[in-house]
């Protein structure tokens, strides 16, 4: 289980640095947060998934 974890923070981070944004937003994203606009969101899900829809 702890070498999920490091994986899920791992990639986090790598998502994080190529929106060039904090992990906390990645998470909040991932999470459904509503805090930023839905485009925002779709974009981020864009890098998240490496382009795919």
């Amino acid at each position: 289980m702890k070498s999920e974890t490091s994986r899920a923070r791992r990639r986090s981070k790598e998502v994080a640095a190529a929106a060039g944004v904090s992990r906390s937003t990645i998470s909040r994203v991932v999470n459904g947060s509503t805090a930023m606009s839905p485009s925002r969101c779709r974009s981020l899900r864009e890098v998240a998934t490496g382009g795919r829809p």
